[in-house]
């Protein structure tokens, strides 16, 4: 008979060698699955830089929706529709994934876009920066987009005198202005520039 603790080694390392096996075999899947979404991803974008429908279709769930920029909430049909009516177009388009995630079956997809606008868009012709998030979800053993929001960012616009006297503005926003009018000086040197609040009181 063989030494109970003997046997007790061998069951643990038998019990540890198949959960690292399938722990590589998930991270292999994963990053397939990973590959599989960036390249449709590439699909999605030259789809719509083609103003193909038809393969924006392929890519994306019947039961697809979206948070566009112009802040509606449409379905894949009425996106569809827009592309077809030469109202929805993308003359350039470059999207940056920052966040890829794999949780089985779903995939979250997170970035920013510049895109320039075309067709009939209320901002045809200007080039506009998104951040975006999407939901990838395996179908029927097919990869396709079910959800997606999208949400312009705004340009950050200069802090004016009234604006920081009123106090109309967040510290995330003035600190830039700290930065770059503020001059390095010294402690017995007096500021040729000074926005502080103190020398406002002056």
């Amino acid at each position: 008979m063989k030494n109970p603790v003997t046997l007790a080694v061998l069951l643990i390392l038998t019990s540890a060698l198949d959960f690292v096996q399938a722990a590589a075999t998930d991270t292999q899947e994963d990053k397939h699955v990973e590959e599989e979404i960036r390249r449709l991803n590439g699909e999605e974008v030259n789809a719509f830089l083609h103003k193909d429908p038809q393969a924006i279709a392929r890519l994306w769930s019947d039961d697809f929706v979206v948070t566009n920029p112009l802040n509606k909430f449409v379905t894949k049909q009425q996106v569809l529709g827009m592309v077809e009516s030469g109202f929805l177009v993308i003359t350039s388009f470059d999207r940056e994934i920052e966040y890829l995630r794999v949780y089985g079956d779903i995939v979250i997809v997170a970035g920013g876009e510049t895109v320039v606008w075309g067709g009939k868009m209320p901002n045809a012709g200007k080039t506009e920066h998104l951040r975006f998030t999407a939901v990838w979800m395996k179908q029927a053993g097919t990869w396709q987009e079910i959800a997606r929001h999208a949400n312009i960012v705004p340009s950050q616009q200069p802090v004016s005198s009234a604006e920081f006297i009123a106090g109309s503005f967040s510290f995330q926003q003035f600190r830039p202005a700290i930065h770059s009018t503020v001059p390095i000086f010294s402690e017995n040197a007096r500021p040729a520039v000074c926005r502080f609040p103190r020398c406002l009181r002056r």
